[in-house]
């Protein structure tokens, strides 16, 4: 089957180093990722986008999991990266992602432009072109490729958007927070998280099971298990944690359980925030 291309491109009125460096942060992925885009089991490995970090995951068409691989195979800071997918769809799939200094503000364009020197420039725009290469497994009539055109525009529509407006609204903070969070891995936290992270904050999870990683502490609400006492400074608490309410009868038992569950976690992240040193609680 031949090669086909598809080319998106922004102007967005940031320098090329912020808007590079937003890419590089954790929760990129999971931000520009739409919610059309059904991805589950993701397992990362390797250095953020740098060359050969990969991404693991399964990706679901009506329902039925379907395992994918995203390599990293090429980065240069401030320049581009590029990564290819395998699995799923299509024979071939490299994007490029490619970073430019530009004279305008932001903007879209749909056509190809030439490689230019990559510095902000004093008028601190940028250009990014996302181009993706890719070849289908078997042929297709040519009106089928307007549609594959299409679903293409629509995602990296959703995508610039996000990125746009996820910079703008990082704008209005001064600083690096530390941010503790309870019911993480709800669909509240998984949204709210990679924001957070993309705008540079260390976000804290607490988790109900052991830690895997520097950045989660076990909890339990219901026996009053929390220790915050090796914590650094604390600038935000979220509580998210709570019993679900978007399923099944509001029963009497039900609505106890809803109020129960909130209750004891929010009392509980009181009493040991109220108990730290009064220079690592939230001011």
């Amino acid at each position: 089957m031949e090669d086909n291309y598809f080319i998106k491109q922004i102007d967005i009125n940031e320098p090329v180093e912020t808007v590079f460096g937003w890419h590089e942060k954790p929760g990129a992925f999971e931000r520009l990722t739409p919610p059309w885009m059904k991805l589950k089991n993701i397992q990362k490995t390797g250095n953020g986008i740098e060359t050969g970090a990969k991404i693991n995951m399964d990706i679901c068409f009506s329902g039925i999991p379907v395992p994918i691989k995203a390599e990293h195979i090429g980065y240069e800071k401030n320049r581009f990266f590029k990564d290819r997918l395998s699995g799923g769809l299509f024979s071939k799939w490299e994007h490029t992602h490619a970073f430019s200094s530009s004279r305008y503000s932001s903007g879209t364009s749909d056509m190809p432009f030439g490689t230019s020197n990559i510095s902000s420039g004093s008028n601190g725009f940028s250009r990014l072109e996302d181009r993706i290469d890719y070849r289908l497994p078997f042929h297709i009539p040519e009106k089928w490729h307007g549609f594959i055109h299409a679903e293409l525009y629509r995602l990296f529509n959703y995508r610039h958007m996000v990125m746009i407006t996820d910079l703008e609204h990082h704008k209005n903070c001064l600083k690096p927070l530390t941010i503790l969070i309870s019911g993480a891995s709800g669909p509240v936290g998984n949204a709210l998280i990679p924001f957070l992270t993309t705008g540079g904050h260390r976000v804290i999870k607490l988790v109900r099971s052991k830690p895997q990683t520097d950045d989660e502490i076990q909890w339990n609400p219901y026996t009053k298990e929390l220790d915050l006492k090796q914590t650094d400074k604390i600038n935000v608490v979220i509580n998210l944690n709570g019993y679900h309410i978007g399923s099944g009868r509001w029963t009497d038992k039900r609505k106890e359980l809803i109020i129960q569950s909130r209750n004891l976690s929010t009392t509980l992240l009181a009493d040991r925030i109220a108990a730290l040193p009064a220079n690592l609680r939230p001011e």
